[in-house]
C-alpha cells in the first residue's frame, strides 16, 4: 500500500476561521484550567474537540498494488473515507510546470490598492493512457529538482516511468 498524503486542507480553505475559534478555545481552556475554573476549561475544551470535527481534514491518495486499486481519501476525526477504485490504465507519471497569479486588491484609508502576486509550482500526476479519466494529482514541490526526484521515486515503486514536460521544454529551447 502506497500512502501520499495531501496534508491537513482545511475543507479547502472554508474552515480557516473555524481553525482560528479552535485555537482560541483550545487557549482558554489551558488558561481556565490554570486558573482553576475547571468547569469554563472543560466546557471551552468540549467546543475546541466539536470544532476539530468541523476543521480538520487530511487529504491524500492511497494506492493498493495487491488489490490493483486506488483512492482519493479524506481523514476526520471520524475516520478515513474515499471511494476505492480500479488503477489499471494509468501508464505514466507526469511532472510539470504550473504558474498562476493572484490579485488581492484592498480598500483602506480612501483609496484602494491592488497587488499582483506571481506563484509557481512544478506537479506531480500520474496520467491515464485514455484521456476520458485524465489525470491524478499526486503531489506538489517548489523546486524543479524536488519534484524530478520525487517522481523517480514513485517511478520504482510503480513500476512506471517518468514523463518530464518541463525537461522536454527547457531541451527545446536549448537550456
Amino acid at each position: 500500500m502506497i500512502t501520499i498524503s495531501y496534508g491537513a486542507q482545511f475543507r479547502n480553505g472554508k474552515a480557516t476561521g473555524l481553525f482560528l475559534l479552535f485555537v482560541l478555545f483550545g487557549a482558554f481552556s489551558v488558561a481556565s484550567f490554570v486558573q482553576g475554573r475547571v468547569l469554563i476549561g472543560f466546557t471551552l475544551l468540549v467546543l475546541a474537540v466539536l470544532l476539530c470535527i468541523f476543521t480538520f481534514d487530511f487529504k491524500g491518495v492511497e494506492i493498493d498494488l495487491e488489490k490493483n486499486l486506488y483512492r482519493i481519501y479524506t481523514i476526520t476525526v471520524i475516520g478515513k473515507r474515499g471511494k476505492w477504485q480500479p488503477y489499471e490504465g494509468f501508464e505514466k507519471i507526469t511532472v510539470k510546470y504550473d504558474s498562476f497569479k493572484i490579485n488581492t486588491a484592498s480598500f483602506g484609508g480612501g483609496r484602494a490598492s491592488s497587488v499582483t502576486e506571481n506563484h509557481s509550482r512544478f506537479v506531480i500526476e500520474l496520467e491515464h493512457s485514455t484521456g476520458n479519466k485524465g489525470t491524478l494529482f499526486i503531489r506538489e514541490e517548489q523546486k524543479y529538482n524536488d519534484a524530478l526526484n520525487y517522481a523517480h521515486e514513485l517511478s520504482k515503486k510503480l513500476s512506471l516511468p517518468v514523463r518530464d514536460y518541463f525537461g522536454e521544454k527547457l531541451a527545446r529551447n536549448g537550456r
